[in-house]
């Protein structure tokens, strides 16, 4: 399974444009073997798996300089004769014959100049994921017995394998986690050792409180939900959401304020995240009403206890920037559909939230949508952030049914016109 970091993408499809020696420098090793394998699909080169785990950082940043070089004499050939119907259109002909004003020794002395101009300035992004493990089933991590077998080890390595794409993102969160985690950690303290060895840096694990359908918070189909932070992600507060306006939330939300200093303007760094796990489609009525009495409690004007005690955007009522909301996880819906005539049926559009994820964007095994972000209409606004899903391959039969989601954050220069947060209140609908 390959997962690649919008900033690669970002370099590849621009063919290494801007793109020097230091920019390169500041990418993991994992990054710049997957943008080496970007290049050398467009470039049409062979690209060895395992030749390329044997490079290093500097062999590494020396090939893709090298694919740059060919990337730009590509692009200097002449133009394709254009095609219209049967009929072919011929270039215009030259009035004057071109001959080339500097030799190839001195063009390429002055490209190796332009190699160093760092021309960009860097855009730091916050990435979450959000997965729905099936109870962490995906292979057996850590069996009771110590099992060694080839096919318990097989489990452990295919667990191993998606562990390493998810240090490519600074926020994890893991719905339908088995609530022995919370007392025992014994699949998720791997999960966060493997994090820690993969990445090279150091994550903190938070669990919500025990809860199933109900209310219960004991015995069978009792879950968590877990959360990791990278270092220097801050978690300022945290909290499970037991109950909304009367209703019972099953496998109860974690929620938790999450700092991210790494956002040059202070107005950007504060996000708050809930991460939820609703009833499935045999308990419609359930969800459904859970799901409305969340967003509209999440949103109310005269309370702000559903959102950790902090400003929502949309009111318009903060002096200060409000932070980014997402509620993000295992919807069992598409949160953002009609039905029986309603346009806005779970009230996301009138409680002033965003679907990032459309709903023809199939999120499981069985091509249903359940998963996405919410983010709140004051966020999506002023802030750049997109969404991706990871297709799984699923030839481990345990594997969870569900893809796991991608919300990324990108920083960005503000423009002179006013914030949003500072307008006037808006009526409630």
């Amino acid at each position: 399974m390959t997962c690649v970091s919008p900033k690669v993408q970002i370099y590849a499809a621009r063919d290494l444009s801007h793109v020097a020696e230091g920019k390169l420098g500041r990418l993991e090793d994992d990054d710049l073997r997957a943008l080496w394998r970007l290049m050398a699909t467009k470039t049409d080169t062979s690209c060895s798996d395992s030749a390329l785990s044997l490079f290093k950082t500097k062999e590494l940043i020396d090939g893709l300089l090298e694919f740059k070089k060919t990337m730009k004499k590509t692009k200097r050939v002449a133009a394709p004769v254009l095609v219209v119907g049967s009929d072919a259109v011929k270039p215009l002909e030259r009035i004057v014959e071109l001959s080339p004003s500097i030799g190839a020794d001195e063009l390429k002395e002055l490209e190796s100049q332009t190699d160093d101009v760092d021309l960009l300035e860097d855009q730091h992004c916050l990435t979450i994921c959000s997965w729905n493990s099936l109870e962490l089933r995906f292979g057996d991590i850590v069996s009771k017995n110590e099992d060694d077998s080839e096919e318990a080890e097989a489990g452990r390595t295919l667990w191993r394998a998606l562990i390493r794409e998810f240090t490519k993102y600074d926020v994890i969160f893991l719905q339908e986690v088995p609530a022995s985690e919370f007392k025992v950690e014994r699949k998720t303290r791997l999960i966060s050792e493997w994090l820690t060895m993969y990445s090279e840096e150091s994550w903190q694990l938070f669990f919500s409180d025990p809860s199933g359908k109900d209310g219960k918070t004991s015995g069978a189909r009792t879950h968590v939900h877990a959360c990791w932070t990278r270092t220097p992600l801050e978690v300022l507060k945290q909290t499970t959401l037991t109950t909304v306006e009367s209703s019972i939330m099953d496998y109860a939300p974690l929620q938790m304020v999450i700092r991210d200093s790494r956002f040059s303007d202070p107005a950007d760094q504060i996000f708050v995240v809930t991460s939820v796990h609703l009833p499935p489609d045999g308990r419609s009525t359930d969800r459904d009403q859970q799901l409305k009495r969340l967003l509209s409690g999440y949103a109310a004007v005269d309370t702000s206890e559903f959102r950790l005690g902090t400003s929502f955007g949309p009111h318009g009522l903060s002096k200060e920037a409000p932070p980014f909301h997402i509620i993000l996880g295992d919807f069992n819906t598409f949160p953002g559909k009609s039905n029986n005539g309603h346009e806005d049926f779970y009230g996301l559009t009138k409680n002033h939230l965003v679907a990032k994820l459309p709903a023809g964007a199939a999120t499981s095994q069985g091509f249903e949508h359940y998963d996405n972000f919410l983010i709140d209409t004051t966020s999506d606004a002023r802030l750049l952030s997109s969404v991706s899903i990871l297709p799984l391959k699923r030839t481990e039969v345990k594997l969870s049914d569900h893809d796991p989601i991608v919300l990324t954050i990108v920083e960005s220069r503000k423009s002179r016109q006013k914030q949003a947060w500072t307008s006037s209140p808006k009526e409630e609908q």
